[in-house]
């Protein structure tokens, strides 16, 4: 069986690469992949994993280079320690990597369910796909600063993402009646778990504490009942329509402050970023 592998973020990989301190078996992720086609009957969405085009931090991979398994599991945020949402099944690399990803059947496992839900309504349209680099070189190019070309590489798993990890997803989901609790259970167990003591979990703590943040605010609860002046304190349907609109109107003024919070919370990771790799000598 070959040895499990050490998971890095793009800048560890790179930062290590450079002073030559790989770990054997390292593996890095790419989020690229987007929704193609959904198959409601089947409960398949096909995705386009990976493409060879030049990605922010300045990297290709080349098409023809994946080494594909059978089928892969299918996770969420590259979450090794949580079970899988369902597997990539009828892979292809036809001048870009292709999958169907096959969810779990309905009803077994509530993050895969809801996970379903978010994709077939487009809320969560975004995967990443971890990989180990088997062969690979550095650009010599001015216009692609840190750059590598991936050459050839193993494919291991491929997750779903939010990108950007920001609140308004969750808010969305809400106000389309999509249950995300199984999203606050996922969160807090990774705040309360392994978190900082496993790596290969692909979001910011901050972006996580507020993700769970937004789905466990349940709000005031209302119900669409009838008119009824015989009890006294309920709400009627007038009243509870406006109150919804309150309540819709309150999720959308949180939602948009979570995402300036997340925006500021980015650019400063950004120059800390730009810090280190200033002072490690790599910018």
């Amino acid at each position: 069986m070959p040895e499990a592998p050490s998971w890095l973020t793009e800048e560890d990989f790179k930062r290590r690469a450079k002073a030559d301190d790989l770990p054997e078996r390292a593996g890095t992720c790419k989020a690229f992949g987007v929704q193609k086609a959904v198959d409601e009957e089947a409960r398949t969405i096909r995705f386009v994993m990976s493409t060879a085009d030049i990605d922010r931090h300045h990297d290709t991979i080349a098409q023809d280079g994946w080494e594909l398994p059978e089928d892969a599991p299918a996770l969420w945020y590259h979450d090794h320690k949580t079970p899988a949402i369902g597997r990539w099944i009828n892979m292809t690399t036809d001048g870009q990597l292709e999958g169907d990803l096959s969810f779990t059947r309905a009803g077994i496992d509530p993050l895969s369910d809801m996970l379903w839900n978010l994709s077939v309504a487009g809320i969560i349209k975004t995967c990443s796909v971890g990989f180990i680099p088997l062969e690979w070189s550095w650009v010599e190019d001015d216009g692609r600063p840190f750059g590598i070309d991936f050459k050839r590489q193993e494919l291991l798993e491929c997750s779903l993402v939010n990108v950007p990890a920001n609140a308004n997803a969750v808010q969305m989901a809400k106000s389309q009646g999509i249950d995300v609790r199984p999203l606050v259970d996922w969160a807090e167990r990774l705040l309360d778990g392994h978190y900082e003591t496993d790596g290969g979990v692909w979001i910011n703590k901050a972006d996580l504490k507020a993700l769970r943040s937004v789905a466990n605010d349940t709000g005031k609860t209302f119900s669409f009942t009838p008119e009824n002046p015989d009890q006294p304190g309920q709400l009627t349907a007038e009243q509870q329509i406006e109150l919804a609109k309150a309540n819709t109107e309150a999720g959308r003024q949180k939602a948009e402050t979570a995402a300036e919070d997340n925006a500021q919370a980015a650019e400063v990771r950004k120059r800390q970023v730009e810090a280190r790799l200033k002072i490690a000598g790599l910018a």
